[in-house]
């Protein structure tokens, strides 16, 4: 894209420094379709060439992810009904966020996050004071949020 956009400005200098000499007329497109269009080009080239699967199947494999990460949140709670153990969101979604690929990160601590606010909350909460950013990955993600100690 550099070396379009240094030939494109290299070439609107020379037209504009030679304008007296060789007049032209400015015409022009609509610039959103034409982007658009590109955008759409480039979706129908990656599908192409990774082969994605239809959005039905993805959003199974989603729901499947979903449900096994409820299952080991709640081995989690188990963990501290019988421990008295507050639950540390930013340890267990850097524990989850090891098991799976960097591309599904961010669903999968969005599904993480999700179930721990809908299992508990962190009585740190009701101080108003901000909780630490923690790592959650080895790319530079964190997460802020207090230890839930209360289910």
């Amino acid at each position: 894209d550099m070396d379009k956009n240094r030939v494109f400005a290299q070439r609107l200098r020379q037209s504009v420094q030679t304008y007296f000499d060789e007049p032209w007329a400015l015409t022009y497109a609509n610039a959103d379709r034409l982007l658009d269009m590109r955008d759409e080009e480039m979706a129908l080239r990656d599908e192409e060439v990774t082969g994605e699967l239809p959005e039905d199947l993805e959003y199974e494999e989603f729901n499947e992810i979903r449900e096994q990460l409820a299952a080991i949140i709640e081995e989690q709670l188990a963990v501290y009904k019988t421990r008295q153990v507050p639950l540390d969101l930013g340890l267990v979604v850097r524990e989850y966020l090891s098991q799976y690929p960097r591309a599904r990160h961010f669903d999968v601590a969005r599904i993480v996050i999700d179930q721990a606010v809908r299992l508990g909350v962190a009585q740190a909460d009701f101080t108003g004071l901000p909780a630490k950013w923690q790592p959650i990955n080895d790319y530079g993600a964190k997460v802020q949020a207090h230890v839930i100690d209360k289910y």
